[in-house]
């Protein structure tokens, strides 16, 4: 009797174990199937989140190409900016290079924005708009391509042909950088809306540029008036000066950004018909010229016509040079420095149209103006 019911509880063990296996593997094999389905889910949610990753990559990259600065700004993409100007445009007279416009404008643009931004500054002391075309005109291949010029001229220039220099270059960096805005800087140190003013007003209204005034807050008691926000050579602005420089042009980028103002590719007719000379560019570098002694001679493969420029120091003194075009003397800018600091000066020979076939010479008295010589450029249609 005991063997039977010892018996009756193994198969019933059995049985159960059994059942119990089936019922495992039953929920295993459903457990399973909902596994299953929701890793096909998950993969289908995965794939589907891949896709519309891409299309957003595709999207912004799109965005990044067609964007205005304002419109990369707005959208969070890194900028490049081109700073193009005189000694305002350097801090000159202040301490701290750090209590510069340019560099205070920097700050505020990663802080607000929170994008990398890429300053390119080749503004020249004392320099004039001539001397921006130059440096805009010799930029590398590779160091271009900016999305924003600020341009801030004025001071240095000749009324006379202003016009013609400053809408060279602007058609200078229209054409040097596929999509770059404009702001052009009315500079406090013109004090009133003078003449050169108004052409840059007129020309920047004609390009489609943003202007940022810079006349009515030095010209504003509330602000401090002009004496207390300049150094002492009253034209170069001083610390609170700089700080203005940079709140103005600030507030003006923050408006077209607001309003994700895009970049006019439009093809723009020109003003000042004498500015077509200015289409074409040719540098040659001191190092590409035959020194002998304080003498540079360049000898042409084939004729070269056009406006001239060059590049050289000034030192202190009596400065100037003799300039030789296939043998004819024409006469080189010179003055007279009583600073002891050198500067570099980019200069137009003449308004007048010059060919070259042979030759070019340049002479200097000293060796340490002939030292300084950085070139010449030529122009043309």
């Amino acid at each position: 009797m005991q063997k039977l019911n010892m018996s009756t509880t193994n198969i019933i063990l059995s049985v159960v174990a059994i059942i119990l296996v089936i019922a495992f593997g039953v929920i295993w094999i459903m457990d399973s199937k909902e596994q299953q389905v929701r890793y096909e889910e998950n993969m289908e949610a995965n794939s589907q989140v891949q896709v519309e990753r891409r299309e957003r990559m595709v999207e912004m990259e799109k965005l990044e190409l067609t964007d205005s600065f304002y419109q990369k700004l707005a959208d969070g993409f890194d900028v490049k900016i081109l700073i193009v100007g005189d000694s305002i445009s350097l801090g000159k007279g202040i301490s701290d290079e750090s209590l510069s416009w340019v560099h205070l404008l920097e700050s505020d643009l990663v802080e607000t924005y929170n994008v990398n931004v890429q300053i390119k500054n080749v503004s020249l002391s004392y320099s004039t708009a001539y001397a921006g075309y130059v440096r805009t005109m010799a930029l590398s291949e590779d160091t271009t391509g900016y999305d924003l010029a600020i341009i801030c001229y004025g001071q240095n220039d000749d009324e006379k042909t202003f016009a013609n220099y400053y809408e060279g270059l602007i058609r200078a960096i229209r054409n040097k950088n596929e999509k770059c805005s404009i702001i052009s800087v009315l500079e406090s140190s013109q004090r009133k809306y003078t003449n050169k003013i108004k052409t840059i007003q007129e020309l920047s209204e004609h390009y489609g540029s943003q202007v940022a005034d810079l006349i009515a807050p030095f010209n504003d008691t509330a602000s401090g008036d002009y004496k207390n926000l300049t150094t002492n050579d009253g034209i170069n602005p001083n610390e609170s000066g700089q700080k203005i420089y940079a709140d103005v042009i600030s507030k003006l980028i923050a408006d077209e950004v607001e309003k994700e103002t895009p970049y006019n590719d439009e093809d723009v007719e020109i003003v000042n018909d004498w500015a077509k000379n200015l289409n074409k560019f040719k540098g040659i570098t001191a190092s590409e010229f035959k020194r002998t002694d304080n003498k540079f001679v360049y000898t042409l493969n084939e004729p070269l016509t056009g406006f001239y420029g060059i590049d050289y120091k000034y030192f202190a003194g009596e400065n100037g040079c003799k300039i030789f075009i296939d043998g004819k003397e024409y006469k080189a800018p010179e003055s007279t420095v009583h600073s002891n600091n050198f500067q570099l000066y980019i200069i137009p020979l003449s308004n007048q149209s010059i060919s070259a076939k042979q030759s070019i010479e340049i002479r200097f008295s000293t060796e340490e103006q002939a030292n300084g010589f950085k070139g010449i450029c030529v122009s043309w249609e």
